[in-house]
This record gives C-alpha cells, sequence and structure tokens, in this order.
C-alpha cells in the first residue's frame, strides 16, 4: 500500500482498534460474521483498514477515533477525494496492485467493473438488519458485492422563503407550475434559479433517473438504445427532459455552463436564489456548518419534466461498501459491520453527519438527517421517487455530459444532442 498512503489527497488517519461485538442477526448467506478469530494473521495484517472514500463531508475523523477506541490494536487509514476524480484514481490503484480495503460502489454497473477485485461479504451481521430488497441489488452470481451504506435524495431545491415573498407556496409540481413561479418571482423582483451545470456528468447520471424510471423495465430499454433499436429523438420523456432544461436555460443563470456546484451551495447557504436546478439531501451536514438557520426555508422538490404531475419525479441514489481483494479483508468486515451494523457506528453516521441508512431497525428524524432528506424520504414513500439508474458507465456519462452541454450552450439541437446521446451509448 506504498503508493495508496503516497496519494492521499486529503487525510491519512491512524490509530488502534479491537474485533468489535457481533450482534445475533444472521447474514443473506446464513454465514456468521467475522470473529477475532479469523482477524489474527500476524501484526502486518487483519489489524489495519485503508478506506477510500468520495464522502468528503463526513466526519471521518469522528469515525476514525469511536472504532478505534472500541476495537482495541486496529488502525483506520482514510482517503478522502471528490467524487469526480474517486474512479479514476481507483482504476491507478487496480493498475499499481496498490489496493485500498474499503471503497464505495454503486448497485449496477459499477460493482460489475470492480467485482473481480472485490469478495464476498455476505457474511456480514449488517445484512441482517436491512430489507432483503435493497441488499438483493448487490447479489451477483451467488455473492453479496456490496453492503448497502446509504440513501440519498435529489431534485430540484426551492427557497421557500424566496417563492413566498412572490405570494407562492408551494412549490411547483408540473413544467407550467414551474414558469409561471418564474413569471411570479421576476414581478414580484425576486431572484430566479441557478444551475451548476459546469458538471454536466450529474445531469446524466441523477437527473436522467426520472426518465429511466417511467419504463417498465429500464435496463431492457437502455439495451434498446444500446442495440440501435431505439431512437430518442421520437422519445417522450427525453423530450420532457430537455423541455425542464430548456425552461432552467431560459429562466436561470446565464453562466450555467461555468457555475460548479460549490458556487450553486454557497448561493444556497445564504439564500441568494428561489431555486437550485439540481442537488440533494447530501447538502444538509454544509448547510448546518455553514447557516443552520437556511435549513427550515429549503424545500425538496420533484423535477417538473412533465405537465402530469403524476409523473414527476425526484431522484433516488443508494450507494454501497464493498472490500476489495486485500490481506487485510477480514479487518476490513468488522470496520464495516461495526459501521453498518452497529448502534455505535450508525449513531455517528446518523447524528452527527446526517445520512440516510438502510437499516430497518434504526429510527431517524429531521434533526438526525435534515429537513431535505425527511421530504426526499416521504416524497419516495409516496410513489413520487426514481432510483437512479446504474448500468451506464462512467465513460459514456462523460461523454453524454459534454453533448448535453453542447444542447444548453445552443451549439447543438435536440437532433443532434439525441444521435450524440445514441452514439455514445452504441459505443459504450
Amino acid at each position: 500500500m506504498k503508493r495508496f498512503f503516497a496519494v492521499m489527497l486529503t487525510l491519512i488517519l491512524l490509530a488502534g482498534l479491537t474485533a468489535c461485538g457481533q450482534s445475533s442477526q444472521s447474514a443473506p448467506s446464513g454465514q456468521s460474521g467475522p470473529t477475532e478469530q479469523q482477524d489474527a494473521g500476524g501484526a502486518d495484517r487483519g489489524k489495519t483498514v485503508n478506506v477510500f472514500t468520495k464522502k468528503r463531508e463526513w466526519n471521518w475523523d469522528r469515525i476514525k477515533e469511536a472504532f478505534e477506541a472500541s476495537h482495541e490494536g486496529y488502525t483506520l487509514n482514510v482517503e478522502i477525494t471528490e467524487a469526480t476524480d474517486y474512479y479514476n484514481l481507483l482504476k491507478t490503484y487496480v493498475t499499481t496492485g496498490d489496493l485500498p480495503d474499503v471503497i464505495q460502489t454503486i448497485p449496477g454497473s459499477t460493482i460489475e467493473l470492480w467485482k473481480e477485485y472485490l469478495v464476498d461479504i455476505g457474511d456480514l451481521e449488517a445484512f441482517g438488519k436491512m430489507a432483503p430488497e435493497i441488499s438483493a441489488e448487490y447479489l451477483m452470481d451467488g455473492a453479496y458485492y456490496g453492503v448497502p451504506l446509504f440513501a440519498e435524495y435529489h431534485g430540484v431545491i426551492y427557497n421557500m422563503a424566496r417563492l413566498k415573498a412572490a405570494g407562492i407556496t408551494k412549490v411547483p409540481d408540473t413544467l407550467d407550475e414551474f414558469k409561471a413561479m418564474n413569471e411570479a418571482l421576476a414581478a414580484a423582483g425576486e431572484p430566479t434559479g441557478i444551475a451548476p451545470w459546469k458538471g454536466a456528468s450529474s445531469i446524466i447520471a441523477h437527473m436522467s433517473a426520472p426518465v429511466f424510471g417511467a419504463q417498465s423495465d429500464s435496463l431492457s430499454y437502455y439495451r434498446e438504445i444500446e442495440s440501435g433499436t431505439r431512437e430518442l429523438a421520437g422519445d417522450r420523456d427525453w423530450n420532457m427532459f430537455l423541455d425542464y432544461m430548456d425552461a432552467v436555460r431560459e429562466y436561470g443563470n446565464s453562466d450555467a455552463l461555468n457555475t460548479d456546484n460549490t458556487t450553486e451551495r454557497n448561493a444556497m447557504y445564504v439564500g441568494e436564489y428561489a431555486w437550485y436546478a439540481h442537488d440533494g439531501s447530501w447538502v444538509t451536514p454544509a448547510l448546518r456548518a455553514t447557516n443552520p438557520d437556511m435549513e427550515e426555508n429549503l424545500q425538496l422538490g420533484v423535477y417538473p419534466y412533465s405537465n402530469d404531475a403524476s409523473e414527476n419525479k425526484i431522484g433516488v441514489s443508494t450507494q454501497s461498501l464493498s472490500i476489495m481483494n486485500t490481506e487485510n479483508v477480514e479487518a476490513a468486515k468488522v470496520f464495516v459491520d461495526w459501521l453498518l451494523g452497529s448502534d455505535e457506528g450508525c449513531d455517528i453516521l446518523v447524528k452527527e453527519c446526517n445520512t440516510v441508512i438502510l437499516r430497518t431497525d434504526y429510527e431517524m428524524d429531521a434533526a438526525d438527517v435534515g429537513a431535505l432528506a425527511v421530504q426526499g424520504r416521504e416524497l419516495s414513500e409516496a410513489g413520487r421517487g426514481a432510483n437512479n439508474f446504474r448500468y451506464i458507465s462512467d465513460a459514456v456519462i462523460l461523454n453524454c455530459a459534454d453533448s448535453i452541454q453542447k444542447y444548453i450552450a445552443g451549439v447543438a439541437d435536440r437532433e443532434a444532442f439525441f444521435r450524440e446521446m445514441e452514439i455514445h451509448i452504441q459505443n459504450g
């Protein structure tokens, strides 16, 4: 792991830990969880856990401190990087053979991509505390290559103080309502909204969720695009998606293609705009650290692609932890089981990192996970959530992001955009 330590972008955390106590819950495979005896392997093995994460906003210092305090003799090292750099760095580690022990993954194409470097973690006791239908997303070829880590909710975020100043008391449910809201804001002298389209990969990776969610079989739908048997130019759902992008371009900030997420979120935290074209519940920790009073003004709304309110959804993103095939596998299992299966670990994730975990036996409220997460969970439970589509490769996402930026800039029309999308998907 020499290269792993050498290239750490933010922090490396060191200290020592003991094997955690195991719960009585059974895992999907029916096996018992890792034990201290299984962890024995000498001073250089079984006592160190190297975590590679893109959750910059989490309190990793606190996670390290608590884990090490309850697990004498173990060491937790954490490397944090930006989400946009995450998988490229992971590819570098695979090339050099210097693998981290615990990584973040997404069910679908991401786990498929890394599966040969991962180990089966079906013996984790944390699985017994999670809904089987969620855990099943991580089962491939009879093995569990990931364990559910958290859920996040994304859509359009509204500043209700700005909306109320324009006489608007509810967030838009349809595209026409979205347009009418902007006309009312302008008439009242209120600012409209801001879009962070400099990082356009999220447009494809996140904002396509309602498009794929509208299909009866989203994977078959995608395979039809791949095979060239489905054309996007006449596709109703993709055209409604562009209708929303057009409205954002018309009413939002003129410099959207030069606006990144940091700029957009800093504006959100001080209430500069009435709406934020794409963001999610993940902003809560930074929001609370910057301007906690603003939280009560923010409301998560659906992406208003359609004029039929029942068709409009928020996006739902679930991510997982996976364990790579390193010499520290058993220690990594101890850490993951502690983080996701113990009340101590989950208390830190929920109460200090404001994370929506996926245990069925753990209660969470707005004070814990934030108002945006509670609103997202309520919308999802009401049938107004669509899961992120997980079978688009990183390369396709980046290429399609370039194409949507051309469309936003006005240098490509709909026909050209759709044709480029088809080519990118067909080329993989």
